[in-house]
């Protein structure tokens, strides 16, 4: 078994890409936030799997936006990790 270095590498891109749509999206519908958009609710609709914790953060309670950034980089961390298992389990 090898390490084949694109397909981790894509596995990366793609969840830093998600995760990264993820922030966005939630800072924009923050009220306090400088990016502050109505239309950022498409995005936290598409990000959905990895936005429910912030989400529920952000709807009861009054968290910061480095609260939001700080859950949101632990969950690019294990949506990585959960795909390189997924693609390491299929070989």
């Amino acid at each position: 078994m090898t390490f084949e270095k694109p397909k981790y590498s894509k596995l990366l891109i793609f969840s830093l890409l998600y995760s990264l749509l993820g922030v966005i999206s939630l800072l924009g519908i923050m009220k306090d936030s400088p990016i502050y958009a109505e239309y950022f609710y498409f995005g936290v609709l598409i990000c959905l799997p990895i936005d429910f914790i912030s989400l529920a953060l952000l709807f009861t309670s009054n968290v910061s936006i480095w609260t939001i950034l700080i859950i949101q980089f632990i969950t690019f961390f294990l949506l990585w990790r959960l795909l390189t298992a997924f693609t390491k389990k299929s070989q």
